[in-house]
Parts: C-alpha cells; structure tokens; sequence
C-alpha cells in the first residue's frame, strides 16, 4: 500500500464519518421534534377528557 493509497482511505473515512455525525444529527433533531408533538397531543387529550368527565 502507498502513501497515496492510505491518504485516500483516510479521506474517504473522514467525510464517511462526517455523513453519518451530520445524519445521526438529523435524525436526534426529528426524534426530538415528534416526541415533543406526540407529549403535547397527549397531554391536550388527556386534558379534555378529564374535563369533559367534570
């Protein structure tokens, strides 16, 4: 294996690893953001039943 050869490994590793952390990123950010939806749904659902039952 050349200088070269490692060189172009070590650069497809880096922008490979950069892709996944930009993607891993992405995917918190959406988790994050329908987790807050879907607690916010419940809590205005649970919210009008046990006000509907009073």
């Amino acid at each position: 294996m050349t200088v070269a050869t490692v060189t172009t490994i070590v650069e497809d590793c880096k922008s490979s690893t950069i892709v996944v952390t930009v993607a891993t990123v992405i995917l918190a950010l959406f988790t994050f953001g329908v987790d807050e939806l879907f607690s916010k749904s419940i809590s205005n659902i649970l919210g009008i039943l046990i006000n509907s039952f009073n």
